[in-house]
């Protein structure tokens, strides 16, 4: 797709994206984590009822999205904006249909299903995608990819996991569960947007968008391995430790075993990339990206240290701590932002990456404290961990800086 299109375009698609997201995020009401983790989430009414806050949501968020295009377009200075936000709003509509079965499948820890479906839609989606870029050659590519791919997965996940035949329905006892525990769901999304997602509307108010569309694709090299703990703890994880939270309520041991096999993978994975970024980025790409070699390296130390506290708030999350996940995604908001705003005024964007790397692993104390006191720290894996980290830190530092 880079040899396609022009780094401009990964730029626009990036800032029209963190506003899509941003406006999903902070509507998020934890549709699916109230299905996996309420006692009644398998109930047709429940189910029901979700389905149907689904496609309001979905509605909602095509609006939203039209009225904040303009306004985004002349903020960033890039008039093509204001189309492009409002097409690719379509794609929440088309979410909002999506089937409630697949939460259930997570619930039932059945990923079989939820593989398959990810896996066609992922390359049912590239593969439109591509052909729309040899014909178009332009930004509209990608939007178009997006919505072929909203519309693909929506359809696949009926395909795949039959279930009930949803209707509109809203069932008052479902509505207030879904209430109760979407309120500090919907803080926290809120808060991971500004810490997350809404990063790059920073970044991209800062940097040109040549500059800026080399770093996004950087940042999905380099976050990788992050996608792959996100999906296993975020996934199966949560799942497991919803069930043992349930019945007895100790869940370090299941919460160990998930981490060894995520982490275990995802850390070697993230200081590979950060090791060999050059040649990954000379082989992949052409001249005009040769500066994601640097940024990779940057970004992957950072996501190492960044997946250690996953597992540990998917284990407050199966508590029923959505509070708790609130504060935390909070304090990372606020430590992210300013120290990629430090970081870009000492040193610009190199600074501004070394910044954000320096508050991610500030957050990792701040769950360790929270664990410790839940007795669920796993201290040696931990420290292990972080032992790699700092030494690949070191050796790369000697490989491109040494005398």
């Amino acid at each position: 797709m880079t040899r396609l299109l022009v780094p401009e375009a990964f730029g626009l698609m990036t800032l029209a994206n963190v506003i899509l997201i941003g406006l999903s995020m902070i509507s998020d009401i934890g549709i699916k984590p109230s299905i996996v983790q309420n006692r009644r989430g398998h109930s047709i009414a429940f189910l029901n009822t979700a389905w149907t806050l689904q496609i309001v949501r979905g509605f909602s968020l095509w609006l939203l999205a039209c009225a904040l295009a303009y306004p985004a377009a002349l903020l960033y200075g890039e008039k093509i904006l204001f189309p492009l936000i409002c097409t690719l709003g379509i794609t929440a509509a088309i979410n909002g249909f999506s089937t409630t079965a697949l939460a259930v499948k997570e619930k039932q820890v059945a990923f079989g299903t939820l593989t398959i479906v990810q896996t066609i839609g992922s390359i049912a989606t590239l593969l439109v995608t591509t052909m729309l870029a040899l014909w178009l050659r332009s930004v509209w590519s990608l939007a178009g990819g997006a919505i072929a791919g909203a519309t693909i997965n929506v359809l696949i996940g009926y395909w795949f996991a039959p279930s009930h035949r949803h209707r509109l329905q809203i069932d008052p006892e479902a509505l207030s569960a879904l209430a109760r525990f979407g309120r500090w769901i919907l803080l926290s999304t809120l808060v991971t947007y500004l810490g997350g997602h809404g990063i790059r509307a920073f970044q991209g108010a800062l940097l040109p968008i040549s500059t800026f569309g080399v770093l996004s694709i950087a940042q999905t090299i380099a976050w990788m391995p992050g996608e792959f703990v996100s999906q296993i703890v975020g996934a199966v994880g949560f799942a497991s430790l919803s069930e043992v939270s349930a019945k007895d309520g100790n869940t370090f041991n299941a919460l160990r075993k998930i981490r060894a096999v995520s982490l275990g993978i995802a850390v070697p994975s993230f200081i590979f990339l950060a090791l060999a970024s050059h040649e990954i980025i000379g082989i992949l790409y052409d001249s005009r990206y040769s500066q994601a070699g640097d940024y990779v390296s940057l970004i992957a130390l950072a996501g190492a240290v960044a997946v250690l506290p996953i597992g540990y708030q998917n284990a407050f999350l199966a508590e029923g701590r959505s509070q708790l996940q609130f504060y935390i995604q909070s304090f990372l908001a606020v430590s992210r932002i300013a120290g990629m705003g430090i970081g870009f005024t000492l040193g610009g964007v190199y600074g501004l990456l070394v910044g954000d790397g320096l508050a991610i692993l500030s957050l990792y104390p701040v769950v360790a404290v929270l664990a410790h006191k839940r007795r669920i720290l796993d201290t040696t894996m931990d420290t292990l961990l972080l032992l790699a980290v700092i030494g690949s830190a070191g050796l790369i530092y000697w490989r491109d800086y040494h005398v």
